[in-house]
């Protein structure tokens, strides 16, 4: 299972960690959640009423976030290092093959949520 939670500061306060963001080991996941809370108040912001998903086989290949709006699937892979390759699980791609597929990343975030 794979937990969010609306309010980071509660889930750093669960693992008693408030360091800067750049001195977290746990930075990626931590930008991960921030981004799907995001996503989703875009959601609500803009009254889109998307199904929300996390995508993961018995190989622990996974998708972080699947929005689906209206049969469109948009799978968001995040990743806090911008160096960092990705491409979505080939089980994914075979089964979803007009997903469309993003790396969100610290720089370009911003434009998956206005």
């Amino acid at each position: 299972k794979k937990w969010y939670f609306y309010d980071c500061g509660i889930r750093n306060a669960l693992i008693r960690n408030f360091k800067s963001i750049d001195d977290r080991e746990d930075r990626g996941a931590l930008f991960e959640n921030f981004f799907i809370n995001e996503r989703m108040k875009k959601s609500q912001r803009d009254q889109i009423h998307s199904e929300w998903f996390f995508w993961r086989t018995y190989e622990q290949r996974e998708v972080d976030f699947l929005d689906i709006n209206n049969g469109q699937i948009n799978a968001f892979e995040c990743k806090w290092s911008t160096t960092k390759k990705y491409k979505a699980p080939k089980q994914f791609r075979d089964i979803y093959p007009d997903a469309v597929t993003s790396i969100v990343t610290a720089k370009n975030w911003l434009e998956y949520i206005l």
